[in-house]
């Protein structure tokens, strides 16, 4: 079947329910969004709007574009992100996504894998990385999170707490460049 992209507006909690989860970061809005079409679901990065459109990332690796109701933007469109199946027994669980606005390459994170791949604006492959930096991170619980800096330099967050005892702290990585290039990383503790 198609699409069929059905996007509602949830309401905003009271702050004391979600507030302790968020720091310093400020919950604007609640969507919810279904999809009879098989594949839809698991979107665990997203892309900043571009041309009024959001890109989605679901861990299997399937893009949604889309625009929120009433902003701008075109029929909304479900597709997987590599156009070679090879890569997908290798690089799976994708958690995190950044964009460059000006090249609009992108790159993407794999929690599974440990690794970073980039792609062109087009979304094709052009390498991939697996950093020496997070090697330790482990299978699950590694790269949940990461930006690409006005600078050039990238920022990686683990999902899991820095240690066994430890409930406060994630361990991070600061990249000097492009980390698929090799890009010397430095870490640090969120």
């Amino acid at each position: 079947g198609g699409l069929d992209l059905q996007i509602i507006r949830l309401g905003i909690p009271p702050q004391d329910e979600y507030a302790k989860h968020l720091g310093p970061f400020e919950l604007e809005a609640i969507w919810l969004m279904t999809s009879p079409k098989e594949g839809f679901g698991g979107f665990s990065s997203f892309l900043p709007p571009r041309g009024g459109e959001i890109t989605t990332i679901s861990d299997k690796g399937g893009q949604l574009h889309f625009s929120l109701p009433g902003g701008p933007g075109g029929e909304p469109q479900f597709r997987r992100t590599y156009q070679a199946r090879k890569m997908w027994p290798f690089f799976n669980d994708i958690e995190a996504a950044t964009r460059d606005p000006l090249s609009g390459k992108v790159w993407l994170a794999s929690e599974g894998r440990n690794a970073v791949a980039r792609f062109g604006p087009d979304m094709r492959f052009e390498g991939l990385v697996m950093p020496a930096s997070i090697s330790g991170w482990g299978q699950n619980s590694a790269i949940e999170a990461m930006t690409r800096l006005p600078d050039g330099r990238f920022v990686v967050l683990r999902e899991a707490f820095a240690g066994w005892f430890e409930n406060t702290e994630h361990d991070a990585l600061v990249f000097d460049s492009d980390p698929v290039d090799g890009a010397a990383a430095r870490p640090f503790k969120v």
